[in-house]
């Protein structure tokens, strides 16, 4: 059962097909990890600066930067598009976590980011994360789809 881009899986096969914020929650996790990956680990490594304000900044700081990016972003995010993808049902509690873990990181680092970014960490843990929270535990199709893979298993 693999994915592709008019795929309306099932519930392994159980009948429920995915809900579109899963699907899109699929595309976004596998984006983050394929894309943002191989980039924070080139800044973790040193290899590649981050240009702020037109200038490249690097250095024991930024490789920092670059190591909690990988580790609380792209890996994480490669794991829930695998879970995802596999119809696990521990992605639910896993998007939720990650997403009040990255926020918090990026509400945390805030000051050292463009004055906006902070913000939106913020807004991340007071709007977005109540609302995932919804969708993922108490939108009624989201739960019957979790309720089928778990009983798939």
């Amino acid at each position: 059962m693999g994915f592709t881009p008019n795929d309306n899986s099932t519930a392994r096969e159980g009948g429920l097909a995915r809900p579109a914020g899963l699907r899109f929650a699929l595309m976004y996790t596998a984006a983050v990890a394929l894309g943002g990956g191989p980039a924070f680990l080139g800044v973790a490594l040193g290899r590649q600066p981050i240009m702020y304000d037109d200038q490249a900044l690097s250095g024991p700081d930024v490789q920092l930067f670059g190591v909690v990016m990988l580790l609380m972003g792209s890996l994480p995010a490669g794991v829930l598009a695998w879970g995802l993808w596999r119809e696990r049902s521990w992605t639910r509690a896993g998007l939720l976590i990650w997403w009040i873990g990255l926020s918090a990181v990026v509400a945390a680092l805030g000051r050292w980011l463009p004055p906006m970014v902070g913000v939106v960490g913020v807004l991340g843990l007071l709007l977005y994360a109540p609302a995932f929270w919804w969708y993922l535990f108490r939108k009624r199709t989201v739960a019957e789809y979790y309720a089928s893979v778990e009983r798939a298993v």
